[in-house]
């Protein structure tokens, strides 16, 4: 939540009259909200699906001064100094409720910017991720425009994956940012995702074009669908359970074309594999009943959710447990780290350390040396290279999940999920 005061030009130009603004950005319909100071409500702006942007404005009009303007409304805003700008300015864009329009501040990190129609996203150095232009969705002529469908065995393989999670398991396929929109990205949920008490996520690689229900490019491509996809793990939790729902961290862009050239168009919310993973939690989750979150990563897709959770701390408190399969994330010497020491577990390939068994002895977590304790946690053998390690695994993975909602978090140890588990598995015959 955001609340705070800013200067509103008048409609007539002549004045700037102080407001309070309050914007919720985990509802389903984002507005931000404007009162006078004695707190009666003056109206809002609606920012769902209106495509807003925001452009600074030149110091001539007023210091600090920024337009946030969407399909039917324009407001001049003006804050008491230019971090007070940035703060309401970052807030919008991380929260996906508007885009930056122009050459504002090109040297300002970590936001998303158009410019000129293209699309740029600020890292350390500023580069197109594609010679490929990408066009702002709400400057095409819709009625010019087509989506080139995309031509690769990847993507056969993920129609074939998709019609089965819908035929076999009754799932659902849900478009975001909306069904209307040009360019789209897909996730699929099952029939009881909004009313299971425990919800499982499934992300698999983010890198590369990888369709939702695949893991990795390498399993399904070798494996075929049945075994290399996530049907079967996707089957266990239906039996188990679970409600799920499978991202698509990896369709951040379709290509259009008019029929002239050929271009890149982002999905509004999930221009990035971050930024989905943020779109799904903020405005799916609050649509279901789950009190209990688990969570199955692979290989870039376990960076990709590890990155999410140190952007968006509060994540945390919903997530009972997470399995990291050949992940690559570095874990880190904070609070997310802390946290994924103590209930996450990874399984990873090794040609030297039999199957199940820890690649690296972990000591054990206790609550009077949190702060000090190493951050590297539980990691697994899950056999040699040629073993697909989510086939492996899925038993263990789910015994583990399945642990991790039983502990509760007042128990004697944070280190109570993965650690306790270690020690029962030393007492259990290896899978």
């Amino acid at each position: 939540m955001l609340r705070g005061t800013l200067l509103a030009r008048s409609s007539d130009g002549r004045a700037w009259r102080p407001h309070v603004f309050e914007l919720d950005p985990h509802l389903l319909i984002r507005s931000l909200r404007y009162a006078d100071v004695n707190g009666k409500a003056l109206g809002q702006v609606i920012l769902t699906d209106r495509d807003p942007w925001i452009r600074i404005q030149p110091p001539s009009l007023r210091p600090h001064c920024f337009l946030l303007k969407t399909t039917d409304q324009r407001m001049l805003l003006a804050a008491t100094s230019d971090d007070a700008m940035w703060r309401w300015i970052d807030f919008l864009l991380q929260h996906q409720c508007a885009s930056l329009a122009d050459e504002d501040d090109m040297t300002r990190q970590s936001l998303v910017v158009h410019e000129h129609d293209v699309l740029l996203r600020q890292s350390s150095s500023s580069s197109l991720t594609s010679s490929l232009e990408m066009h702002r969705e709400s400057t095409l002529d819709r009625a010019h425009v087509q989506l080139v469908p995309p031509d690769s065995e990847l993507w056969d393989l993920g129609a074939a994956i998709a019609d089965l999670m819908v035929e076999r398991l009754g799932m659902l396929r849900i478009a975001l940012p909306h069904e209307d929109a040009l360019s789209q990205c897909h996730v699929y949920v099952s029939e009881n995702w909004q009313r299971a008490s425990k919800l499982l996520l499934l992300v698999g690689s983010s890198n590369g074009r990888i369709p939702p229900g695949i893991w990795s490019r390498h399993d399904v491509t070798t494996l075929g669908v049945e075994r290399g996809s996530m049907l079967p793990y996707l089957a266990r939790a239906q039996a188990n359970g679970f409600g799920t729902l499978v991202l698509d961290a990896c369709t951040n862009s379709n290509l259009c074309s008019n029929g002239v050239t050929t271009f890149k168009v982002p999905v509004k919310g999930s221009e990035t594999p971050m930024a989905h993973v943020r779109f799904v939690w903020t405005q799916l989750l609050p649509a279901t009943q789950a009190r209990d979150v688990v969570a199955i990563a692979h290989g870039s897709g376990g960076a990709v959710l590890h990155d999410f959770l140190q952007a968006h701390p509060p994540a945390l408190a919903s997530l009972r447990a997470v399995a990291f399969l050949d992940s690559i994330h570095k874990p880190t010497d904070d609070v997310v780290g802390r946290f994924l020491r103590a209930r996450a577990v990874g399984w990873e390939r090794s040609v030297s350390v039999p199957s199940g068994q820890p690649l690296v002895p972990v000591a054990p977590l206790r609550r009077s040396d949190l702060f000090d304790a190493p951050v590297a946690g539980w990691r697994l053998s899950s056999g040699p290279v040629e073993s697909p390690t989510a086939l492996v695994a899925l038993d263990a993975v789910f015994r583990f999940l399945e642990f991790g909602l039983d502990v509760n978090d007042d128990d004697e140890s944070p280190g109570a999920v993965s650690d306790r588990w270690m020690a029962m598995q030393t007492r259990a015959p290896p899978y």
